[in-house]
């Protein structure tokens, strides 16, 4: 983070502070107290489980500069009647509630993550460089992959970072955002959604120089209703892209071709894809709402659709698109795609081979859009292949694990139906004694949620399953589905503990085991006991030693 000024962070923020001082600055901003750092700006909230106001000492104590607090938790923490008494009385009870602190800096907001989002938005807005590129990811599935992806790929050559695990909600973009330094070249900023409204909001705040959509799928219907709000929802980060900046979006879902602006036609795209970087890819995006005439960025005509995009989305500013998919319709196409569970090999735009080293053909999109990116920034084909190939996964994301005769593919960190299949499709062209199968319930599908798990039940039949162990009152949906469909061995239990129990027990020498299921369900307790179990003996021993 750059430093700032306190007095700005409180104008900023529509604050009122119990201690003006002009020379005070914060160069770091937290919202957990055990890590607070020296001149940090410590944002209490209010959680689920726990309430940040109780650990302002901590903070303090840990160094913090400052505290964005709400006004209204603190007057509750000493016990002030619930009318406002201002900001003296808010800090006497503060005080009365912290003994021992002899200084603290608080600055009273009515909404601790309101003021948190209001401050990176002016940060990026009014401090980060214009030459620090924020890219901002969103999508059904592949979102923190594909960051990781770009992360990894545009560090070979320049200076930047990726929002940690997946900030990707109203707490961790504006962190994200934050971050930043005045030395990074780029800022990879996940975004996510779970209910209308929420991407145009963290994409205004982001204001993404280049926009990345990964995925079109059946996720958050819960909240978002059917394929097409999703599609909707998804495409409203196009309002946000900065002027000359790019768009990428895998157009293999149809349901986004009705999101997207219309376009000028394609004029040899391909052709500065190899050549000048500032050519790439294709053209300018019309300005204005249902196709209106515009200029691109490079002065030419916007008015003439191509193939079958649309404007449903209000764009401001021009700014490229540059479409992904694995048809040659696509501006950049991903072909002859090839694989096991060692890797995947594919062509991007009919010249240039990538091997990854992570099993599924949805990864080879994931890996053009990040060679897209690249390509943008300034990096040679070559350079991105290189780093493409030497990419490696996150844990909980298909990753694979030998544990000694037994392999493992751990992609427990979340699940919805499209992201289950494509799980399945990896687990179906790998050979072993027997396919086991653990799979944990499938979160926010709304009232469709039943039907979609006894999908995935015979997608795990078709797969050829040969052992199922389902985690979770929706699983047991998918099992009784698996079972009417052929598979052989079905075993249900309540949660991720009893899963972990069972397939260490059932797991032999010989068998390939998927693990999936939604984050809720903390299906990593079963890759755990896996790990544990079937580690080789030697390693156990030298662990042990």
């Amino acid at each position: 983070m750059i430093s700032l000024a306190l007095e700005d962070v409180v104008r900023v923020v529509g604050g009122r502070t119990s201690a003006n001082d002009p020379d005070a600055r914060v160069t770091g901003v937290c919202t957990d107290s055990r890590h607070v750092k020296p001149g940090d700006l410590f944002i209490a909230i209010v959680g689920q489980r726990l309430d940040g106001h109780h650990f302002l000492a901590e903070a303090v104590r840990g160094g913090a500069a400052a505290c964005i607090v709400s006004r209204e938790a603190c007057e509750a923490m000493g016990g002030a009647p619930a009318a406002t008494p201002g900001v003296r009385e808010a800090m006497s009870s503060v005080r009365h509630a912290m003994p021992g602190v002899p200084e603290i800096k608080l600055i009273f907001v009515h909404d601790p993550v309101t003021a948190l989002g209001q401050l990176a938005a002016w940060y990026r807005r009014e401090v980060l460089p214009r030459r620090t590129k924020v890219i901002g990811v969103t999508g059904s599935n592949g979102k923190t992959t594909t960051k990781l992806m770009m992360d990894h790929v545009l560090s070979a050559e320049l200076t930047g970072r990726a929002s940690v695990r997946s900030f990707n909600n109203a707490i961790g973009v504006p962190l994200t955002l934050l971050s930043a330094g005045f030395e990074d070249e780029y800022l990879v900023v996940e975004i996510g959604t779970n209910s209308p409204g929420e991407i145009d909001h963290l994409a205004g705040m982001a204001q993404p120089d280049l926009a990345v959509i990964t995925s079109i799928g059946a996720a958050h219907l819960e909240g978002l209703g059917n394929l097409d709000a999703v599609a909707a929802e998804k495409a409203t980060i196009l309002r946000h892209v900065r002027a000359g900046g790019l768009a990428v979006v895998n157009i293999d879902e149809p349901a986004l071709l009705a999101h997207l602006p219309a376009t000028a036609a394609s004029r040899g795209h391909r052709d500065g894809i190899r050549g000048e970087v500032k050519a790439f890819p294709g053209a300018g995006v019309v300005v204005g709402e249902h196709g209106s005439p515009g200029r691109g960025v490079d002065g030419t005509d916007t008015s003439v659709r191509t193939k079958s995009r649309i404007s449903a989305v209000q764009c401001g500013e021009p700014f490229r698109l540059c479409t992904v998919g694995r048809s040659p319709e696509a501006d950049l196409y991903v072909a002859c795609i090839e694989g096991d569970l060692d890797g995947t090999s594919f062509v991007i735009d009919g010249d240039l081979a990538v091997r990854l080293r992570l099993p599924g053909p949805h990864h080879a999109t994931n890996a053009a859009l990040a060679y897209a990116v690249g390509r943008w920034m300034g990096l040679s084909a070559e350079s991105i292949g290189e780093r493409l190939y030497s990419f490696e996964p996150a844990a909980g994301r298909t990753r694979r694990v030998e544990l000694g005769e037994v392999t493992l593919i751990d992609d427990c960190y979340n699940a919805n139906p499209s992201s289950m299949m494509a799980a399945l499709d990896i687990l179906a062209t790998v050979r072993g004694r027997r396919r086991v199968f653990v799979m944990g319930d499938m979160m926010e599908l709304g009232a469709a949620s039943a039907s979609w798990h006894r999908r995935i039940g015979q997608c795990a039949a078709a797969a050829g399953v040969d052992v199922m162990i389902a985690a979770g009152r929706l699983a047991s949906s998918a099992a009784e589905a698996a079972a009417a469909a052929g598979v052989a061995e079905i075993v249900v239990c309540d949660d991720a503990c009893d899963a972990a129990d069972l397939a260490a027990q059932r797991v032999g020498d010989g068998d390939v085991v998927l693990v999936k299921g939604s984050r809720a369900m903390g299906l990593e307790a079963v890759v755990q006991r896996l790990e544990t179990a079937l580690r080789p003996v030697e390693r156990r021993m030298k662990q042990a030693v």
